[in-house]
């Protein structure tokens, strides 16, 4: 279980398995009714190892992110005005996906231990020690909702769509099967939007409502292509190859310019809040 839940996590499709040394890179970006531009690509890790998953802070004043350090993989902020980066984490094993929690006092992450123990923990981004949000479940990805609601990527032997809703009792409810690893609150609606991949040529972007518990389909990505980000609560982005597309309602996929030269694969991307900027992990081909 523990090698199974190393490579979900480093996010090694069939396509990133070819990649190497993932790096993020930071952009401003301004949208027009159905297309975007891309300026200033910036490289903010610069590391020879791995660096992946990263997340605007809710005031757009940095990113996190996952980036190796030393043995471990260790919890990292990027300060956009200074320049500079942090460690938030320095302990053994792999912490992957920080994510701030909605009321802004923690960041969530999920934490691989040396033993193969791999839980959802937060951490103060101030100080204090990391505590367990939901024990006994073996989280791969995560997303927040409210404060009180939390929907996964939950590993077993079959990957599960689960939504959590915290308390002195945690429950539990599966809403489906054979999710994809990006998984996010649609702005401006009480949505959940979450990649099927039950067909392996075929990956679905849907979209869940928790109060009347229907899930909707929207589209099929891009071939290979699973890390989406919503722009407003009609569009999205998504990666394909070296090159960013944009989805809107109505309207399909536009705007296929390569955002990089080289060729490669872009795979995370997140948006600051104002959308203003964007982050994006891109890793260069072999």
């Amino acid at each position: 279980m523990k090698l199974l839940n190393l490579f979900i996590l480093l996010g090694l499709s069939t396509q990133l398995q070819a990649q190497e040394n993932p790096e993020i890179y930071l952009a401003d970006i301004s949208f027009s009714d159905v297309s975007f531009t891309i300026s200033n690509l910036t490289n903010i890790s610069n590391s020879t190892g791995y660096d992946n998953q990263p997340s605007f802070l809710p005031d757009g004043s940095g990113v996190l992110f996952s980036s190796e350090h030393g043995e471990s993989t260790d919890i990292k902020l990027y300060d956009i005005e200074s320049n500079t980066s942090s460690w938030l984490t320095n302990s053994e094993g792999g912490k992957y996906s920080p994510t701030v929690t909605p009321e802004g006092n923690f960041f969530s992450f999920i934490w691989l231990k040396p033993d193969g123990e791999q839980l959802l923990w937060k951490y103060s981004l101030s100080d204090g020690e990391p505590e367990v949000i939901v024990p006994n479940e073996v989280i791969g990805y995560h997303s927040w909702f409210n404060e009180q609601t939390l929907y996964t990527f939950v590993l077993g032997d079959n990957a599960t769509f689960v939504e959590f809703k915290l308390g002195d009792r945690i429950s539990r409810k599966v809403i489906a099967t054979s999710p994809g690893r990006s998984i996010h609150k649609i702005p401006g609606k009480e949505e959940i939007s979450f990649i099927d991949k039950n067909e392996s040529d075929n990956w679905i972007v849907k979209t869940y409502d928790p109060e009347s518990k229907k899930i909707k389909v929207l589209t099929s990505t891009p071939e290979n292509s699973e890390d989406m980000y919503w722009v407003n609560s009609s569009s999205f982005l998504i990666g394909n190859g070296n090159s960013l597309l944009m989805w809107k309602e109505g309207h399909g996929y536009t705007n296929s310019a390569n955002t990089f030269e080289n060729e490669g694969v872009i795979s995370r991307i997140s948006l600051s809040p104002d959308r203003t900027k964007i982050a994006i992990v891109f890793a260069y081909s072999e």
